[in-house]
């Protein structure tokens, strides 16, 4: 019984981090918060108009450090941030299981 559950728990979760949604630009804002922490990826918060990702938590971003660019992603937030610029990130139409939108790429708008 035991192996039942562990087995549907594992599925929902693969299914809570599968695609959610499209992938794509969300539209120009400001960086609200940004999190660097040792559970191996930064958040950032967004007030977002458009989310193509379709997760949960439309305002709320994720970045992996593993994945290449991480560190530059993480440092363009960081400098838009601190300048008040706009920018824009791209969402790869992955969720995580709080709901954040999973990113590839930022661009700061003038």
């Amino acid at each position: 019984m035991k192996s039942v559950w562990i087995t549907l728990l594992l599925s929902l979760g693969a299914v809570v981090t599968a695609q959610a949604g499209v992938a794509g630009w969300t539209d120009a804002a400001n960086v609200k918060a940004l999190e660097a922490n040792e559970a191996g990826r930064f958040t950032a918060k967004l007030a977002v108009e458009k989310n193509t990702s379709g997760c949960r938590n439309a305002d709320w971003f994720y970045g992996d450090y593993g994945r290449p660019g991480s560190e530059l992603m993480y440092r363009t937030l960081l400098e838009a941030s601190l300048a008040g610029l706009k920018v824009q990130l791209y969402v790869t139409g992955a969720c995580d299981l709080k709901g954040y939108s999973g990113i590839s790429s930022v661009r700061i708008l003038p």
